[in-house]
């Protein structure tokens, strides 16, 4: 699923206040039971549930952050590639230069465009496949102009960075097509629900709500998983990956004679 600013913010207010309203649930459940209390196991049960509650998050946002390291460390990866790449095309005889530097130049634009264009939509998908059609086109101008037998490189040296650029796109594509696993998540939601309900339980045997401190924590839950969805995502959201890297190698690719 691909989240916005707006959809990560209604989907936060949508949680905050089914917290709010399974805290109220099991305050009033235990309310109406009207029996005996023993507060020491009703202690060591929602210690126990608040732990697991904070393992799990805590192993969810540890994978969200992990695949937006890796992202982030694919754009440095294909900038690095495109830009070496570049640099070895420099060293083809001038006759046939221009004839991979045409297209060349075009894969990079359209890989940029692709690292810019948002997770909404089929718009990513498109351009995608755009780069994947110029792929061929400059792969086959690079080993034209290698086959030529006058450049002064060796075949390996150019065609390695250009193939290893093309494997790091796609395996980008992939990276970005792949998001957490729709049944955890579903899974740490209804947890964290039946969690609150026994908090408020709790709370009534204590005979408060203390709606204070219920709501900051309420809150801060919901703030813990608006994050950990905010970086499963890569350009959408608030937080995205940066394509700086890219965006450099690029400009500087178009301005070299």
């Amino acid at each position: 699923m691909v989240w916005s600013e707006l959809s990560l913010a209604l989907f936060g207010a949508v949680l905050l206040t089914l917290l709010c309203l399974a805290l109220e649930l099991g305050f009033r459940l235990c309310v109406r039971r009207r029996q005996p209390v023993d507060t020491e196991s009703s202690d060591f049960l929602v210690s126990a549930t608040l732990g697991l509650l904070a393992l799990l998050l805590g192993f969810t946002f540890s994978l969200a952050l992990q695949r937006h390291e890796e992202r982030r460390s694919l754009v440095i990866s294909e900038a690095n590639a495109l830009g070496t790449s570049w640099l070895r095309i420099q060293a083809i005889d001038a006759n046939d230069r221009d004839s991979v530097i045409v297209p060349f130049r075009q894969y990079a634009q359209t890989r940029l465009e692709w690292s810019l264009a948002s997770d909404e939509g089929d718009t990513s998908k498109a351009i995608h496949a755009i780069a994947v059609e110029q792929q061929a086109r400059l792969w086959n101008a690079a080993t034209a102009a290698l086959a030529n037998g006058e450049t002064i490189i060796d075949t390996k040296v150019l065609l390695d960075p250009l193939n290893e650029s093309f494997d790091i796109a796609t395996e980008r594509e992939t990276r970005r097509q792949s998001h957490l696993p729709g049944a955890m998540v579903a899974m740490l939601l209804i947890f964290m629900l039946f969690a609150t309900i026994l908090v408020g339980w709790r709370l009534g045997e204590v005979g408060k709500r203390m709606l204070l401190p219920s709501a900051l924590t309420g809150l801060m839950l919901t703030l813990a998983v608006i994050i950990t969805m905010d970086l499963d995502m890569s350009t959408s959201g608030l937080i995205t990956v940066s394509q700086e890297a890219m965006q450099q190698t690029v400009q500087a690719i178009g301005k070299m004679p």
